[in-house]
Formats: C-alpha cells, structure tokens, sequence
C-alpha cells in the first residue's frame, strides 16, 4: 500500500469512527461526561472560592468581598501563596508562573490532566476488542490493511477526546462569566484554550495505552479490566520509582522507569514557554505511539 493510500484509508476510518460515535450518541455521552464534571466542579470551586474570600474579608475588615475571585488575585500574588505552591511542585519558577494564570483556568487545566487519563481509559479500551469480538474487523481488513485500520481508530478517539475535553473548557469558560462578577474572560479563555492542549498532549500517551490494551483480547469486559489495572500500575510504579527508598537504593534504574510513565512528564507540561515543554510533549507522544504499537504487534500476525 503506498503511503497516500495508506493516509486514505487511515482518514475513512477515523471518520467512520467518528461518525459511528455520532450514530450511538457516544461522542455525545463523552462530551457529557466532561461538561458535566467540569462545570460542576467549577461551580463547586466559585463556591469554595466565595467562602474562603468572605472569611478573609471579615479577617481584614472589608465589609463585602464582591464576590468570587475579588480577592483571588490580590492572595495568588502574595509571598505566602508562592511559598505553598512552591512546596505543593517542588519548583520555584513554575510556582511563580501558575499564580499568574486566572483561577478558573488554573483550576481546570488541573481538572483536565488528573481526569482525562481516567476517562480515557474508560472509553478507550474497548475500541479494537469490540470489533474483534462482533467480527466486524474482518470486513473492514477487506478494504484496507490492519495498521491503517488501526492507526485510524486511534486518531478517530482521539478526535473524540479533542473535542470533550475542549466542550468542557467552554463550559468551564461559562460557567465563570456568570458566576464570578470579577472574571478575567479573555484571558481565561486563552488559558483555558492553551491547557485544553496540554491535556490532549497528555492523555494522548494514555489513548496509546488503551487502543493498545484492546488489542489484547476479545472480550470487551477484559479490555476494560485491563485498562483500569495498567493504570493501577502504571500509578504504583510512578509512586515507587519517586520514593526516597528508590531513590537512594536504584537511583538509575528509577528514573529510567520514570522515563516511560506518563504521570513522570505532566508537572513540565505546566511550564511557561514552548522550549521546555518540548521534551515532556514528545515523550507523552512517543510513549502513546509505543504503547499503542506494542499492543498493535501482538494482534498483528493473529487470527481476527
């Protein structure tokens, strides 16, 4: 197959992916799921975030906060929030970076990284083993070779995942224009756009994980099962391979291991400039690609 009929044929899949997912409203239940949970949590965040001001308020003697993010900002740009940030990251600089952005932004680009991966996982890891289980996938291999067929049902979910996580944003980006009264909107909608990005790079690695997973077996159910216990390990290992047990006994071989776990590059997607992001971006990348290549070789030369 020459590589324009290959990149043909890898487009008609992911549309019909696409399209298939319309169909069963899939897509639309996964947007739900991120709206959903991403207002929601917004909603609950103004409501923390209008408690902690009143208490302040009344701390200093001000009569009316004014509402959610009125004293925000003024208490992210004191010494004392740089020093909890810089203990929560263990980084300085990127400390001092995150206590510019607005708060709702902030908040959801934390959001967006901790729950994508899991999500995901959730919605992912039954792309392959349901076609092998239906045997849907031997009339499509008529048509086309198993990698493009493959590679076209990853860029499909991935689309699918660019498109909740970025439906959540705009109902973050909402939800803060009618709840906050002093709401920074142009620029949490940059920020928000910016960090809707940063969560595709990452949960990208755990798209890879997942469509790799499903091509493991037939069944469905152990797909799932096998996508949620890989991020079991996958967090038991991040968190072993961080210890200061680890550390101090295998210092090489831990941050090896840490090299092919997604969760290891997730605080230098934070970084301010494009440069340092670069190396964590390309790592997410090529783990999501080898992960999903793994998995893809394992069904490669088997009965479909």
């Amino acid at each position: 197959m020459s590589e324009k009929s290959f990149w043909r044929d890898v487009a008609v899949v992911a549309g019909h992916e696409l399209s298939e997912a319309l169909r069963s409203r899939r897509v639309l239940i996964l947007a739900m799921l991120y709206v959903g949970g991403a207002v929601a949590g917004t909603a609950i965040f103004i409501d923390v975030l209008e408690g902690i001001e009143a208490s302040l308020a009344q701390a200093v003697g001000v009569s009316d906060a004014g509402g959610a993010g009125a004293l925000t900002s003024g208490v992210m740009a004191t010494p004392e929030f740089l020093d909890l940030m810089t203990k929560l990251i263990r980084d300085r600089d990127l400390a001092r970076e995150l206590t510019t952005l607005p708060p709702v932004a902030l908040f959801y680009g934390w959001l967006a990284l901790t729950f994508s991966p899991v999500l995901v996982i959730l919605t992912a890891s039954e792309t392959i083993s349901q076609e092998l289980a239906h045997g849907a996938i031997r009339f499509s291999l008529l048509r086309t070779d198993r990698l493009a067929f493959s590679v076209g049902k990853l860029l499909g979910q991935y689309l699918m995942l660019m498109t909740a996580v970025s439906a959540g944003a705009l109902g973050v980006w909402v939800t803060g224009y009618f709840g906050m009264p002093l709401f920074q909107a142009a620029d949490t909608a940059l920020w928000l756009a910016l960090l809707s990005v940063r969560a595709w790079v990452f949960a990208f690695a755990y798209l890879g994980l997942a469509i790799g997973l499903s091509h493991l077996t037939r069944s469905v159910p152990i797909s799932r099962a096998l996508g949620l216990l890989a991020m079991l390990v996958i967090g038991g290992l991040w968190g072993l391979a961080k210890s200061d047990w680890a550390q101090e006994r295998a210092p090489q071989l831990a941050d090896a291991a840490l090299t092919l776990l997604p969760r290891a590059h997730l605080l230098d997607l934070w970084r301010p400039t494009l440069l340092d992001r670069a190396p964590a971006t390309l790592m997410l990348f090529a783990l999501g690609v080898g992960y999903f290549a793994l998995g893809f070789r394992f069904r490669e030369r088997r009965d479909v």
